[in-house]
């Protein structure tokens, strides 16, 4: 099944997106975006026109903000009810997606890399639900994001189910 086009944007898409203006959302930590760290691809840096929002900032305490505390760190997508997310694998994008979404605003397209995607996915989502979570917190934001992986990359892939035991 292929993935819907709505949800998702290539090199092309971003690249004429920022062209005419857009907001263009990369979901790394910092030092991935400066360029000064790099563990996962091959390019250091980010997409020249991008912004920084680490998806990490949609938390506090380990636990989701409420959608007032999302729709003010959002409130730049005002002006871009279009905008697109991404990172290095889509995952951390797709934590920034559900937050858009969250806040009350249209949600963004998700820039992937189509030939590989799919495949790494796959293995994301597996390993996601492979690990037994620490607390039933981190079981839940699992789930989630197996789900919004699920939902918006790759409809129609099969994951296993989620262990539910807990390490202690």
């Amino acid at each position: 099944m292929p993935w819907p086009a709505e949800a998702i944007a290539d090199a092309d898409d971003v690249a004429v997106h920022i062209e005419h203006g857009g907001v263009v959302i990369d979901s790394r930590e910092p030092l991935r975006y400066a360029g000064k760290v790099e563990p996962i691809d091959a390019v250091a840096g980010h997409i020249p026109g991008a912004i920084n929002m680490p998806f990490t900032d949609n938390l506090a305490d380990g636990q989701w903000l409420g959608a007032p505390q999302l729709a003010e760190r959002f409130a730049r997508l005002d002006m871009d009810p279009q905008a697109i997310v991404y990172c290095g694998s889509g995952v951390t994008a797709c934590h920034n997606a559900l937050a858009v979404e969250s806040a009350g605003r249209p949600l963004p397209r998700v820039r992937v890399r189509r030939p590989t995607a799919p495949a790494r996915l796959r293995r994301l989502l597996v390993g996601l639900v492979k690990r037994p979570p620490t607390t039933s917190s981190h079981r839940r934001d699992i789930g989630l994001t197996a789900e919004l992986l699920k939902k918006f990359l790759a409809p129609g892939l099969q994951i296993p189910q989620a262990r539910t035991e807990s390490r202690r």
